[in-house]
């Protein structure tokens, strides 16, 4: 066989890999398969649309003679949404490459491992983004057990074992803790929460409240720059007061329905769901088309048709979809073990939108593989130029300060 060139081998990651990348982007991420792509208001490096937030009321009865009701002008706000960055990079070794004189199935083969590696990692990196406000925040600290090395966390779906972690004592500013800098996850207890840390965290200043991101010896990693997730869009405020420019304060329209209990735990009922569906038909003339939460509350959604009596639907996808859903009210509800436990979203997933610059792909303005300076390995890299958004937050609700079943 000749010997292969660097295109050629860019060929083949270029022609062979990104579909299947992006197939099980389609077939494990139910938001990113089901929600539609807005390509046409990205301008450079962010997406601009008209918000309609006030109407001009110039309507109403008027008598025989009677003046005809004056109109004022209608109001419209711009959204503004950065476009983030997420990125993956693949390493191969020139021996590897090298390999390929006499058999290019030795670069494929070796490739392949590291490729569904680098894929999964992506996967969860995004359902965590997906699933969060923006900022990085991963996990709120509930308690630290320093002669164990142990930390218990709110959401451990979002960690796993060999991430790096900084802690700051806010989502967005706050003290940086410094004693350790950083931690590197050694176990997670999805169940406890427990996260046993490889540092010792003896005399650590790490405390419960605090807040855990991606970080390292050199910083934070992408704090602050993540793609907008369902907890800052579903929102009144609380996470996210300032969302892509337009002040929630400000504007009632901009603010999804939340319906709480002040942090105080409750069980999900049938009728907290229907309320939230009701509020959200009763603000924006909405109704949702699929729900989205942890494995714990569509059990608890599940013991109640149980409870009830009621005939249990599971709904199956075409297109290579390896998920289903139970139904509710003829609506999927799907689940995620990156979401927050204590919380359900019912969402119109028309209103939802994916602001892409570019999709999953290869980054390859220069060629796919190019050798890392000073070394004999090549690398690869995957990238996503995009955000994540509404174009009207009302149209969605969620319900929070759900109590956790046991064993979730």
């Amino acid at each position: 066989m000749a010997y292969e060139t660097m295109s050629t081998l860019d060929g083949i990651l270029k022609d062979y890999y990104i579909g299947p990348v992006r197939r099980a982007f389609n077939a494990e991420i139910p938001l990113y398969n089901r929600v539609k792509r807005d390509r046409e208001n990205v301008r450079g490096r962010q997406a601009i649309f008209p918000v309609h937030t006030a109407w001009a009321e110039g309507v109403g009865a008027v008598s025989e003679t009677g003046d005809v009701p004056s109109g004022t002008n209608e109001t419209v706000l711009q959204a503004i949404v950065p476009i983030q960055t997420l990125a993956g990079a693949v390493e191969i070794s020139s021996k590897v490459i090298e390999a390929t004189q006499s058999d290019v199935g030795a670069f494929t083969q070796a490739l392949e491992f590291k490729l569904r590696q680098v894929t999964d990692n992506l996967k969860k990196e995004l359902e965590a983004m997906l699933q969060g406000d923006g900022t990085g925040a991963l996990a709120k600290i509930t308690a630290v057990n320093a002669a164990t090395n142990t930390l218990t966390v709110d959401n451990p779906g979002t960690l796993r074992a060999g991430m790096t972690l900084k802690a700051a004592s806010a989502r967005t500013g706050g003290t940086t803790r410094s004693t350790p800098s950083f931690v590197t996850v050694q176990s997670v207890n999805y169940v406890t929460g427990a996260v046993v840390t490889v540092e010792s965290l003896a005399g650590t200043d790490w405390a419960a409240n605090d807040f855990v991101f991606r970080g390292n010896a050199s910083g934070f990693i992408g704090r602050g720059i993540n793609i907008m997730g369902l907890l800052g869009i579903v929102d009144d405020g609380t996470y996210v007061s300032n969302l892509f420019n337009i002040n929630r304060s400000t504007v009632d329209i901009w603010k999804a329905t939340v319906l709480h209990n002040s942090g105080t735990p409750r069980d999900l009922t049938l009728t907290l769901l229907q309320a939230a569906e009701d509020t959200v038909w009763v603000r924006s003339g909405a109704r949702p088309t699929a729900l989205y939460s942890h494995l714990a509350q569509r059990q608890r959604y599940f013991e109640l048709l149980v409870a009830d009596r009621r005939f249990i639907n599971v709904m199956k996808f075409d297109g290579g979809a390896n998920f289903d859903a139970l139904e509710y009210n003829g609506r999927p509800w799907f689940v995620s073990r990156e979401c927050p436990k204590d919380l359900v979203y019912l969402l119109d997933e028309e209103n939802l939108r994916f602001f892409m610059l570019k999709d999953i792909g290869w980054a390859d303005r220069a060629g796919i593989l190019l050798r890392v300076p000073g070394k004999l390995v090549y690398q690869a890299t995957l990238e996503m130029h995009a955000n994540f958004g509404s174009y009207l937050p009302a149209r969605n609700a969620v319900i929070r300060d759900l109590t956790v079943p046991s064993g979730y």
